[in-house]
């Protein structure tokens, strides 16, 4: 993960190939490829990736996040919106999704419900 956050996605894929080759691949290996994929703008690859992960661990939070990812990246931001609902439930990462939340409504430009969520923040 910390080659993924400093965007060394290389060292990183190399790292997930190299822990999947000594153990079976774990939701955490996966959703790394996702994140790589959808980082480079593969979005089929990284949703697959994030379905494979799911199947691992259906309850995975990174993988679903992902998978809201995808929508939001592509400037669907409505669509996002939904994604990120669905995952309020996760009260570890609620301030994260009313941030996402919030962003979609920003960059569409729906400055009014933007500022809503953002004082709910």
């Amino acid at each position: 993960m910390r080659t993924f956050a400093t965007r060394d996605f290389k060292t990183a894929l190399a790292l997930v190939d190299k822990a999947e080759a000594m153990y079976q691949p774990t939701a955490m290996t996966v959703n790394v490829r996702a994140a790589i994929a959808i980082e480079d703008k593969k979005f089929d690859e990284g949703r697959e990736f994030c379905l494979k992960a799911l199947q691992l661990d259906p309850k995975f939070f990174p993988a679903l996040f992902n998978l809201a990812e995808i929508p939001f990246m592509q400037g669907k931001y409505a669509e996002a919106r939904l994604a990120y609902e669905k995952l309020l439930d996760d009260e570890s990462s609620v301030d994260l999704i009313k941030f996402r939340l919030y962003l979609t409504y920003l960059l569409e430009k729906n400055d009014e419900v933007a500022k809503q969520l953002l004082d709910k923040i």
